[in-house]
């Protein structure tokens, strides 16, 4: 018997003006925006995420408000889509589904200080590298992939967020994220394996619950931990400063550090299990920044600017710094 034809699905429409939405409460923030969770009155009791962005603070906001919705919007189960988004006062408010878990980051700043296991860090790459799979054959680059900018919700789903450039203030923070061949901050200098290089960084930080050079933000080394030769082999694969000589993110996910992966259920039950809520995980780290001041955090952008690349120490399973008074031919040396 032949197949009915299937109805197409309807597209929910979100209304565009801040009356329709009451603010729960902050559940994040960074240099140029705050995050809400919300709820659509009109589709009541629909939960969602509100991103109120600074366009004073954010260079790449008129990218952002030259392009419809739909163009930033990607059919794919690991990449968080915008609703819709409108300007409130002077402010752009960018409404998206509510990612119950919260960010990696967060996580691991709360509960997982040492980082995850290899199994969770398994699951959570394999994920991600289906929604760079996609990306690559829409020959798009996500820029900015970290820890912070991967959600998790309740199910276990695991979804990419925030297609943007990264602010300057971000790159001196940061730039071990963001790949040798397109430190120049212009869209055009990014290549589809700049990804790869910012997504092998991230297991790092995965693996050890901190980003690279953590050390020079005056925090205690990372607790020895034994990892595979297939996660090694794996990131190493990565961060070649040679884009040519990084896999596809198809490739990739072929690797032997994927054979037996768990599914979703597995970060439920290892990872999301007694967590704390992210309205909860946030207070709490505002109440930690106002305590600890931001002295080691200028330290640590002081330090940081002094680098002039990277090399990654596969035994140590870390990235040393090369500084400036240093020289060397070396081609595994990251230089900018």
């Amino acid at each position: 018997m032949a197949h009915e034809k299937e109805e197409p699905k309807e597209v929910l429409q979100y209304p565009l003006d801040s009356k329709s939405y009451e603010i729960l409460d902050e559940v994040g923030s960074g240099a140029s925006s705050v995050v809400y969770k919300a709820i659509c009155m009109p589709m009541y009791p629909m939960v969602v995420a509100i991103k109120a962005v600074d366009p004073g603070q954010s260079f790449w906001l008129h990218w952002l408000l030259s392009k419809p919705i739909s163009l930033l919007s990607h059919s794919h189960p690991n990449i968080l889509n915008p609703l819709c988004s409108f300007t409130v006062d002077d402010r752009l408010w960018v409404v998206m589904p509510f990612m119950s878990a919260g960010s990696l980051q967060s996580i691991m700043s709360s509960s997982f200080p040492d980082g995850f296991s290899e199994p969770c860090i398994a699951v959570i790459l394999k994920e991600i590298l289906s929604a760079l799979s996609y990306l690559d054959k829409k020959a798009d680059v996500h820029k900015y992939i970290k820890p912070r900018n991967i959600l998790i919700d309740s199910n276990g789903s695991v979804k990419l967020a925030d297609f943007e450039m990264p602010s300057i203030s971000d790159i001196s923070r940061t730039s071990y994220w963001v790949a040798p061949e397109a430190r120049n901050l212009q869209i055009n200098g990014y290549v589809l394996k700049a990804d790869i290089w910012s997504f092998g960084i991230t297991a790092l930080e995965l693996a050890h619950g901190r980003p690279p050079l953590s050390h020079h933000d005056h925090l205690p080394p990372s607790k020895h931990k034994n990892f595979s030769k297939a996660f090694k082999d794996m990131v190493a694969s990565c961060l070649h400063q040679d884009p040519s000589k990084r896999p596809s993110a198809e490739t990739l996910s072929n690797h032997s550090f994927f054979e037996n992966c768990g599914g979703l259920d597995f970060l439920v039950e290892n990872v999301l299990q007694g967590l704390p809520s992210v309205e909860e995980r946030f207070k709490e780290s505002k109440i930690i920044k106002h305590e600890g001041g931001d002295s080691s955090a200028r330290q640590c952008i002081k330090e940081t600017r002094m680098i002039s690349g990277w090399s990654f120490n596969e035994e140590r399973f870390e990235i040393d710094p090369v500084f400036q008074t240093e020289s060397t031919d070396d081609d595994s040396r990251v230089k900018l």
